[in-house]
């Protein structure tokens, strides 16, 4: 089996990303490791959930991930971390080359 790059997992999470956040229990989706102790494994794409997810979301939300995954070849994590607060971005930086740190998060 061929490993995913992160251009593969980034193509794939920018056709997916609108229906996956549309789902039930969803909070964000962005790209990663497949597994993080072993980077060599190659990229994945991350679907973080809420911690509490019923059992029956659980199950349709790993049916969904796993016809992805195996049309596209691309792994899909999925990670219960609960929801994510929207930080303000000020950009305060002159210089535009500049990176902002922390990146600043885009919730939709």
């Amino acid at each position: 089996m061929a490993v995913a790059t992160f251009y593969q997992a980034f193509k794939l999470k920018s056709r997916i990303w609108r229906t996956m956040l549309k789902r039930n229990g969803v909070t964000g989706i962005g790209v990663g490791y497949a597994d993080p102790n072993r980077p060599a494994k190659g990229a994945a794409i991350v679907v973080y959930t809420l911690r509490s997810l019923s059992a029956v979301t659980q199950t349709k939300l790993q049916a969904v991930t796993h016809n992805i995954s195996q049309a596209s070849a691309v792994p899909i994590r999925i990670l219960g971390v609960g929801s994510f607060k929207r930080e303000a971005a000020t950009p305060t930086q002159t210089n535009p080359r500049q990176r902002w740190r922390p990146v600043p998060v885009r919730s939709v």
